[in-house]
């Protein structure tokens, strides 16, 4: 499209300087070929395209009658194998009658690019399903021709095979498969290996049925389709007819009459409430088990049983063992009985011993219990005590200078005048105080104390106060 208007532009401009003077013959050939290229890459592309967009219809009818085939052959499948059609799956007439497939579509429907083996275009009239009905289930196959289209290269009267126009309607009609036998078919092109084709026809080996079978496609419908369908297959007859395997390596086969379950994984099979029942008999290389409850064993291998733990199943050792212990043990229970009845008197007055000492226990439990209060009491003194202790032993001590003793060592004199000079009062003399210190037996700190020390004391004579004298003096 961006071409063609690329080519009108290209006119327009010549008609445009075709106002400023002339154009010349050869440009305007020039104009006329690019535009008739354009338009013939154009309408190629687009003859391409619009090939495609039929292809891609062709495959969607496919997939409609393929897809109503494989509910038929579900649903209502035909009690013996053979050749049916269209009819099979609607009853248009009828109102109330089966419609596997649409009554939009009919017997005149067409294929696009699908062909007879003569040249004719098919419609769903013309499609046929051989059918095969066995035990196992059903299988039908249709052919849907071969897809044709241009010219005949070969001369053979016929247009040529167009493998590419099959492959856009074999994408297209794979896209609707079903899941299930239900509406599943399996699309598949006749020649199942292109590489082993020969194309040059010039070659002895050429065989054109060979190259025509690249543009043939045909279908399988029904529970037989195919052994490695992508879906759980179950047939009518509730049979399992192929493996079952996942991303994860897993599988799930049958061999014989054998459901065989294998992969690098684990089996496990969780119940809520339920129980797994083997009717049969277990067979397993290695049993590990958190717990298990064995109503009866049975163990019958070929070469006798063997390996870690199976030799706990052999008590006659335990039994052995056992019979000497009670063998030994009854020897001393008779000895027993022997000293008790000896030591009967003795067991009496050591019983009337053991209440004595009971009472005995209650008043000393008493006492203790007193004395445990009175621990507890101490043990609070102690704690105090230690208390002060740690404080003391921190402390360092002040020597206690001058001592009372120095003072008066030091200050000659009387400590006191009383009774010297009664006549005399109140003054008793000349005297000075000091000061001396002691130890607080408490802190342990120095207490300062008082002395007072007379030099002199009032003397009497003839009853009265007349002088004073020196300490010593007879008279005043």
């Amino acid at each position: 499209m961006n071409s063609v208007r690329y080519f009108i532009l290209r006119v327009r401009q010549a008609f445009q300087k075709s106002d400023n003077g002339a154009i010349t013959m050869a440009e305007t050939l020039i104009v006329l070929s690019i535009g008739i290229t354009v338009l013939a890459v154009w309408a190629h592309g687009r003859l391409n395209q619009m090939e495609i967009d039929n292809a891609k219809t062709a495959g969607r009818a496919i997939a409609t009658f393929s897809r109503a085939a494989a509910v038929w052959l579900a649903e209502a499948p035909p009690t013996t194998s053979g050749i049916y059609t269209i009819s099979e799956l609607q009853e248009c007439a009828d109102e109330n009658g089966l419609r596997f497939l649409s009554c939009s579509f009919d017997s005149t429907t067409p294929i696009p690019y699908a062909s007879t083996d003569t040249g004719d275009p098919i419609t769903f009239g013309d499609l046929e399903m051989n059918v095969t009905i066995a035990a196992a289930g059903s299988l039908g196959l249709i052919d849907f021709g071969v897809f044709r289209d241009g010219k005949d290269s070969n001369g053979d009267g016929l247009p040529d095979s167009r493998p590419d126009l099959a492959a856009a309607a074999f994408q297209a009609a794979s896209r609707e498969t079903g899941a299930g036998v239900l509406e599943f078919f399996e699309l598949f092109f006749a020649e199942p290996d292109a590489s082993a084709i020969i194309f040059d026809r010039e070659d002895p080996n050429y065989e054109l049925s060979k190259v025509e079978n690249l543009a043939r496609l045909r279908a399988r419908v029904g529970s037989l389709t195919s052994t490695n369908a992508p879906f759980l297959r179950i047939d009518g007859g509730n049979e399992m007819t192929g493996a079952l395997n996942f991303e994860n390596g897993m599988q799930v086969d049958m061999s014989g009459n054998s459901l065989i379950v294998e992969g690098p994984g684990n089996v496990e099979v969780n119940t809520v409430s339920g129980d797994l029942v083997v009717s049969g008999q277990l067979e397993t290389n290695t049993l590990v088990a958190t717990s298990a409850e064995i109503d009866a064993l049975e163990v019958e291998p070929e070469f006798g049983v063997s390996g870690s733990g199976f030799d706990r199943f052999n008590q006659a050792p335990d039994i052995v063992r056992i019979d000497e212990i009670i063998t030994n043990v009854n020897e001393r229970v008779t000895v027993n009985e022997t000293n008790i009845e000896t030591n009967s008197d003795a067991i009496a007055a050591n019983v009337l011993d053991i209440g004595k000492n009971f009472a005995d226990i209650v008043e000393l439990t008493g006492r203790v219990n007193t004395n445990t209060l009175n621990i507890a009491e101490n043990r609070s003194l102690i704690d105090q005590n230690a208390s002060k202790i740690l404080d003391l032993s921190d402390y360092e001590s002040e020597i206690c200078t001058p001592s009372r003793a120095t003072v008066i060592a030091n200050n000659p004199g009387r400590l006191s005048c009383g009774g010297d000079c009664f006549a005399c009062g109140s003054w008793r003399g000349v005297s000075a105080a000091y000061t001396y210190r002691t130890r607080n037996l408490e802190t342990l700190a120095c207490d300062d104390h008082t002395i007072r020390i007379y030099s002199s004391c009032c003397l009497q004579s003839n009853g009265l106060c007349d002088g004073w004298c020196q300490y010593g003096a007879n008279l005043c």
